[in-house]
């Protein structure tokens, strides 16, 4: 099991109290492999005031290139990441992962709406067969689901695929 924490507060070279944390699990059974990822993030939201500049002109040198060099903090976004995951070994040979990878998003004190809170859930099921050292058959299955604070951006979908993995030698 692992911890990091990283952050950043009142250091006068960064300008940030930006905090990062996440968390590591992992079991290896006889049959079985269970892991777990946990992460969160709050940090600034920062925009930059920048020159209006028209790039189509004769000659380059006539591009604007007037920037401020202004950063503004416009508010905080928080994000979460859980990864579940579960393998279980069927044979020799052959295995099937179960996964999700969910993210939540909330921004705080935001200018004029630019950006969104929102949510995004996959969930994948894979079947896996090693077919030679080199060769290995799979297929997966996956559901996702985003939904935002805007209704229109909000989506569902499924998908299957079916592959060959292929190394490029034993070794790798």
């Amino acid at each position: 099991y692992e911890v990091d924490s990283n952050s950043v507060f009142d250091e006068d070279q960064f300008d940030s109290d930006d905090f990062f944390l996440t968390s590591r699990f992992r079991h290896i059974g006889q049959r079985t492999t269970f892991a777990f990822r946990a992460a969160f993030d709050q940090q600034k939201v920062r925009t930059a005031e920048r020159a209006i500049s028209d790039s189509d002109v004769d000659d380059p040198g006539d591009i604007t290139d007037d920037d401020t060099g202004l950063t503004i903090p416009i508010g905080t976004r928080d994000k979460w990441r859980l990864t579940p995951s579960l393998e279980y070994r069927l044979s020799e040979v052959s295995s099937i992962v179960a996964s999700v990878d969910y993210i939540d998003v909330a921004y705080d004190e935001v200018l004029l709406g630019g950006f969104v809170n929102y949510s995004d859930a996959r969930f994948s099921l894979d079947y896996r067969r090693r077919l030679s050292n080199v060769n290995t058959a799979l297929v997966t299955v996956t559901a996702r689901n985003f939904e935002s604070d805007r209704a229109l951006e909000d989506i569902t979908g499924f998908s299957v695929l079916a592959g060959l993995e292929r190394n490029l030698s034993e070794k790798m």
